[in-house]
């Protein structure tokens, strides 16, 4: 509880450097002219994370231990999905409840289905070890959240995450205000969309086949060699992110 509450007065601590939204005063930022515009949140990230995890593994060195599998097809057999029925049910009504709620998403809904999942199985103790189980219902409730995210924008306008967010900013630029007239003014429009959501499954599905082989040998390659292109990846994510782009 105490690093807890330690971690939240230094988010707060962080989040208070800059300009203030009301006065306009400066706080904290020490004569240096880049933090009055605050901290903004994804180099903040890529710095806590990102490059900490990159300097770790690069003192670690290469200590990997040989993996002896391979990937055919999608990964998974027949019976272990039938196996997971009530599972994927489950969790996937739970991401499309969470994904109808604005702000909520994927990111709470897949925590939720996991920990109901969880709550649910007769062995506890193998979760948090790669359990099956829990890759199901984290995925397939991350999956409809998107779904159940479209609901709110389409009929309300209301975003229901940053996916939805830069889709309705899409429409608005074009002049289609979605909402409650949606439906009935736009039908070409919500059949596209129908229609682009459906194919997007397929699509991914179909590309998965080849991606988990291609993924497969990347990470079963060296270390150093998948290291040296991390520092690269976030540099650029710092530099496109908007607040640092402007």
């Amino acid at each position: 509880m105490l690093k807890g509450i330690t971690a939240g007065f230094i988010g707060l601590a962080i989040g208070m450097v800059g300009f203030a939204p009301v006065d306009g005063l400066e706080r904290y930022t020490f004569g240096v002219l880049e933090l009055k515009g605050g901290i903004s949140l994804l180099p903040l990230i890529m710095g806590l994370f990102a490059i900490a995890q990159i300097l770790s593994e690069i003192r670690a060195g290469d200590q990997r231990k040989d993996m002896n599998f391979s990937v055919r097809g999608i990964g998974i057999k027949f019976a272990e999905f039938l196996a997971n029925k009530w599972n994927l049910l489950r969790s996937s009504l739970i991401g499309i409840a969470f994904g109808i709620l604005p702000g909520l998403g994927s990111g709470t809904s897949n925590l939720v289905a996991y920990a109901q999942t969880k709550q649910a199985s007769k062995d506890k103790k193998k979760f948090g070890k790669g359990a099956p189980e829990g890759i199901y219902a984290s995925e397939s409730a991350n999956t409809a959240a998107t779904g159940g995210s479209l609901i709110p924008m389409l009929t309300l306008g209301i975003p229901g995450d940053t996916v939805t967010a830069i889709l309705l900013g899409g429409f608005m630029i074009h002049g289609i205000q979605p909402g409650p007239l949606f439906f009935a003014e736009n039908r070409d429009i919500v059949n596209v969309v129908f229609i682009a959501f459906f194919r997007r499954y397929f699509s991914c599905s179909a590309f998965s086949v080849v991606r988990d082989e291609i993924l497969y040998t990347s990470v079963n390659g060296t270390k150093r060699i998948l290291i040296s292109g991390h520092p690269c990846t976030v540099f650029y994510r710092c530099i496109c992110y908007k607040h640092i782009f402007v």
